[in-house]
């Protein structure tokens, strides 16, 4: 066996390579050549540990190629029902549409017949709505009249022995009808002190 010299320019880390390469051990080349490359030429063979492991690495980085994809074409979809061609033929985001207020299933205005005045709603069941209570007026609305109850109010009095309490603003958890009718009277003197407190500060306030 000849003994490997170095080479003319060569470096130190590849001759250590070419000679770990020609000693006959195995496995040497994997740690000392850079890339595992085999300076000689020789084939080395994988142990079945790693080719187990490299089994496992491919299978990894396919299934997540898959994954991948996957969330793409679902990220896609997502972006395509986002969108809709306007009236010029060109993809619109559905917010950009309805915003500007262009063509679209919901905002075309319907055709007015002969003699017919534009009013600016074309929803006549929101104006059915809006007469029957349905819709509240918003906070910058102008409303046309006072609100009206949809609803009876519930009696402010219960009838006790013949006689009427109130006891509406007392819960009913705070025990026998009775005891609601003391509490009820124990605020009403309590609301009554307070409003009078403060209307003799509001006078005096004025007074100086």
């Amino acid at each position: 066996m000849e003994i490997p010299k170095i080479r003319p320019g060569e470096k130190m880390s590849e001759f250590s390579a070419r000679v770990d390469a020609a000693l006959p051990v195995g496995g040497l080349i994997h740690k000392s050549a850079k890339g595992g490359k085999d300076p000689l030429g020789l084939k080395q063979g994988r142990t079945k540990t790693e080719k187990k492991m490299h089994r496992m690495y491919d299978e990894w980085r396919e299934e997540e190629k898959k994954i991948q994809e996957k969330r793409q074409e679902a990220a896609e979809l997502r972006e395509e029902d986002d969108m809709e061609m306007d009236g010029e033929g060109q993809m619109q985001w559905k917010s950009d549409i309805n915003t500007d207020g262009k063509t679209g299933k919901n905002k075309k205005k319907k055709k007015k017949v002969l003699g017919e005045i534009d009013d600016g709603n074309d929803d006549p069941w929101a104006i059915i709505a809006k007469n029957r209570g349905e819709v509240k007026d918003g906070l910058n609305d102008v409303v046309q009249a006072p609100p009206t109850f949809t609803k009876v109010p519930k009696a402010k009095f219960k009838e006790l022995h013949g006689a009427k309490v109130e006891v509406s603003d007392v819960p009913k958890a705070a025990g026998s009808l009775r005891k609601r009718e003391e509490l009820g009277e124990e605020r009403k003197n309590i609301v009554e002190s307070y409003r009078q407190m403060m209307k003799d500060h509001k006078d005096k306030v004025k007074s100086q």
